[in-house]
């Protein structure tokens, strides 16, 4: 019998690899066993955060309430859902009374990596983008809910560059224009929740849509967070538009986008446009070509991706110094087991010792201060991380490097 490499959930998937973790949840890739071709996310819910009180358990009722209830191409799909999740684990240990929701699973990854990745896209991209997301956001009002966190992070991007938008935890269908529960993410935020007002949901979620349709365009955001004594909102909110546009390199975008964003950014809700009315906007006007859009994200993409390769290889080649290819292990996939990690995945990398022994000096450097000590055992074939702190807990890291002939 094949030994198991990876858990199982539910005897029905197993978990292939770590898709990011929040404050409430952490989402894996998963894979069903009985046709591999299908994977989906699966988001297990913190036991802390259910434990924390009532309303906890009930957001994540409500989640999946306003997840059913929701069938639009550009929000990700729930596929099931519940609280008996088991998890059997390759060493035999297993947890059980997980709760958990199953999902689409989005190929092309967050919106968030792709701004990260290729930076400022302009205004014909940033306009293919708004008006996915003003479709999404006049489905889910037509619905009655609001989603209150939307943000790069939230939302996916499939390999078409299909929005998808995801994460509806902090959603709600309840007096929707009369809210006052403190949620969002605080760059993203509409300063009225900040400010304990009671808001309307819509006009917070075109808000945080402004912001993310700034990045998109520019590559930055529009401000630290939207607070009067904010130094960039604050020259918003007092019309002191010239100098905010030079200061977020902002001077050669059109009137028009300059309009809408300041209109979204109101300070007052009543004054931000509604969906309608942004897709009556002058600047959504303009004729947007979808595969000409879609082309162009993608060769963006791609053409960043290989200057990061070429200026990586490059690097190596001049700067990286020694390989350190004395501290990599000769092993097997069977010797290798009682080295991985007791968690629900496996983490391999492919790298040089002395790639990593540079990042990790660079990383203490550069954002430590060089606190941390790092030293190389070439007997002992390790690098070794670690941290004296009479303020903190004492840290030390490991890393082990293996060479696996004849693997994949």
């Amino acid at each position: 019998m094949e030994k198991q490499k990876h858990p199982i959930f539910n005897g029905e998937y197993e978990i292939l690899s770590s898709l990011g973790e929040g404050n409430t949840s952490k989402v894996y890739l998963a894979r069903s066993l009985k046709d591999p071709k299908k994977q989906i996310a699966l988001k297990l819910l913190r036991e802390e955060f259910l434990q924390r009180d009532p309303e906890s358990i009930k957001s994540v009722e409500q989640e999946i309430q306003i997840l059913q209830g929701l069938k639009h191409v550009n929000i990700v799909n729930i596929v099931g859902y519940g609280s008996d999740g088991h998890v059997k684990k390759p060493s035999g240990r297993e947890i059980s009374n997980l709760v958990y929701i199953l999902l689409e699973y989005v190929t092309g990854g967050l919106l968030f990596d792709l701004c990260q990745t290729v930076g400022g896209m302009g205004e014909d991209d940033g306009r293919f983008f708004l008006s996915q997301m003003c479709e999404v956001l006049s489905y889910i009002q037509s619905k009655g809910v609001v989603h209150r966190d939307l943000k790069l992070e939230n939302i996916l991007v499939d390999e078409n560059m299909n929005l998808k938008v995801a994460d509806f935890g902090f959603a709600t269908y309840k007096k929707i224009n009369k809210l006052n529960s403190y949620r969002g993410t605080m760059t993203y935020m509409a300063p009225e929740i900040k400010e304990g007002k009671t808001y309307d949901g819509k006009q917070i979620d075109i808000f945080s849509t402004g912001v993310i349709l700034f990045i998109i365009v520019q590559g930055i955001f529009p401000f630290k967070e939207a607070k009067k004594d904010e130094y960039f909102y604050n020259l918003l909110i007092n019309g002191k538009y010239e100098q905010y546009w030079q200061k977020v390199g902002g001077k050669e975008l059109s009137e028009d986008f300059k309009d809408l964003i300041i209109k979204i950014f109101s300070y007052d809700s009543a004054k931000r446009p509604t969906i309608e009315e942004i897709k009556s906007h002058p600047w959504m006007q303009k004729p947007i070509d979808v595969k000409v859009a879609r082309t162009t994200i993608l060769e963006k993409l791609q053409e960043t991706r290989s200057a990061k390769t070429a200026d990586s290889s490059q690097q190596s080649a001049s700067s990286r110094g020694d390989a350190m290819l004395e501290l990599v292990r000769q092993s097997s996939v069977l010797a290798l087991e009682r080295y991985r990690f007791n968690d629900l995945t496996d983490y391999d990398i492919d790298c040089e010792p002395g790639v990593v022994w540079d990042e990790l000096n660079s990383f203490n450097e550069d954002l430590f201060e060089g606190k941390f000590k790092i030293e190389s055992n070439i007997e002992k074939q390790w690098l070794k991380l670690s941290l004296e702190s009479k303020e903190e807990l004492p840290l030390q890291v490991k890393v082990k490097f293996f060479e696996l002939p004849g693997e994949q």
